[in-house]
């Protein structure tokens, strides 16, 4: 299940269910009350949930530890109401080498989406007409492309999620293509 799939289907009523995310941050906080709860921002390719560790929680301190960019599988029954996502009897792990390969994969669909629009950006480069320029962007692709196609375009709102940086990117450069078409003299 990803993260969007347990967004549109969880409700006031548990959901068991596994997902697999990133840890994108760990902050420490405090009750009314005084007593030190948890909060995860949790990713994947298709979205960002936040999870509260209460205190109380058999995995509280393992949770403490998790360094932010870890990889985990969430199991356990989800609920959401007007807060977020929450869980009950849920446990989490860190993912095996194999499963973190396939979850920087990305789901089937965005992985085809993400894959066309690198194409498309490889494409556009391509086309480039100044030597020295498009020496310099073949060189950041034969460098950077994995990385590039796994990061995030942002931290927030569209493409904040592992490579929105490729969708943004294709995006952004089919429309100035679109420019290009009023303006016949760039490149």
């Amino acid at each position: 299940m990803s993260i969007s799939e347990l967004l549109a289907t969880t409700s006031e009523t548990p959901l068991e269910d596994s997902f697999s995310a990133q840890v994108q941050k760990c902050t420490e906080k405090e009750t009314k009350g005084g007593k030190p709860y948890l909060e995860w921002d949790l990713a994947d390719a298709t979205g960002v949930i936040t999870l509260k560790i209460w205190n109380n929680h058999p995995q509280f301190h393992s949770a403490a530890e998790t360094v932010p960019e870890t990889l985990i599988q969430l199991s356990g029954q989800w609920t959401q109401n007007k807060y977020g996502v929450d869980g009950k009897g849920w446990k989490f792990r860190v993912l095996t080498d194999e499963e973190q390969k396939e979850f920087l994969a990305g789901d089937t669909t965005t992985r085809e989406k993400q894959n066309s629009d690198w194409a498309v950006v490889v494409a556009f480069l391509s086309q480039i007409d100044d030597p020295r320029l498009k020496a310099l962007c073949d060189e950041f692709v034969r460098q950077f492309e994995d990385r590039f196609r796994r990061t995030a375009a942002a931290r927030k709102n569209h493409h904040a999620r592992r490579g929105g940086l490729v969708e943004h990117v294709a995006q952004m450069m089919r429309s100035a293509n679109a420019i290009c078409g009023v303006y016949p003299d760039l490149n």
